[in-house]
This record gives C-alpha cells, sequence and structure tokens, in this order.
C-alpha cells in the first residue's frame, strides 16, 4: 500500500486547519473580561464595595450588624469573591466558593447579606433582595 500525499490530501489538510483556527480564534474571542468590583449589601443596604482587582479580606462585625448570627469574612482572591467564613444553619453562602462572574449573586438569607458581582456583561435582573 502506497502512503504518498496527493493534492487531494492537501487540500483536506488546509480546510481542516483553516477550521480549527476559525473556532480557536473564536473561542479566545468571546471570553469574558474579569469584573472589577463586587457590591456587598445588608439588610437591602450597600454597604461596601469590593474591588477585584486587589486581593483583600474583610470582616463584618457582628455588633456593627446585629442581624448577623456571627462575623462574617468576605475574601477576594485572584479577580473571584466567596464567603470565607459565616454562621447560618447550612452553610450555604460559604460552600459557594469563589465566584467571579459578573451578574452572580451570593445569597446568605439567615445573615441579610447579599454581594453582587457587578460588570458589563452582568444580566440585567437582579433578585430584590434578603428580607
Amino acid at each position: 500500500m502506497d502512503l504518498k500525499h496527493n493534492k487531494t490530501d492537501y487540500v483536506i489538510y488546509s480546510v481542516c486547519l483553516a477550521i480549527i483556527m476559525a473556532l480557536l480564534i473564536a473561542f479566545l474571542s468571546v471570553r469574558t473580561v474579569p469584573s472589577s468590583k463586587a457590591n456587598v449589601y445588608y439588610d437591602n443596604k450597600l454597604v461596601y464595595t469590593l474591588d477585584l482587582s486587589k486581593d483583600e479580606t474583610w470582616t463584618m462585625q457582628q455588633k456593627d450588624y446585629p442581624l448577623l448570627l456571627a462575623n462574617l469574612v468576605i475574601e477576594v482572591k485572584d479577580h473571584a469573591v466567596r464567603v470565607k467564613d459565616e454562621e447560618s444553619p447550612k452553610h450555604y453562602c460559604s460552600i459557594l466558593g469563589y465566584q467571579s462572574e459578573a451578574g452572580t449573586s451570593i445569597i446568605c438569607a439567615p445573615n441579610s447579606v447579599k454581594i453582587v458581582i457587578e460588570g458589563d456583561n452582568a444580566i440585567d435582573f437582579q433578585p430584590g433582595g434578603v428580607n
């Protein structure tokens, strides 16, 4: 069996390569830019804005925010935010882990805290708040 390539093979290779390159360019062009900030709401009031471009840890003290079940620690790392430590029956808001997508919310209902990641590609609808 002779495995020499003919002109048709080279045309097929070229077309496949062009399709792969086009898909790669399309994939790379639709990547989202990381969000730049996350707003922290307590009892439906904006209380703090986190800069997602800077790693930091912010603690909401129960003495300053009486609806908290205990101190609540929010951490920003690598352009993402999470609730690092909190007290609630099921710990859902800390189980979520790091979030970075614009329009995403971390809701700690028992603590009356909501963290909303802002950005250009954020969704228009946002929940009415934690009651």
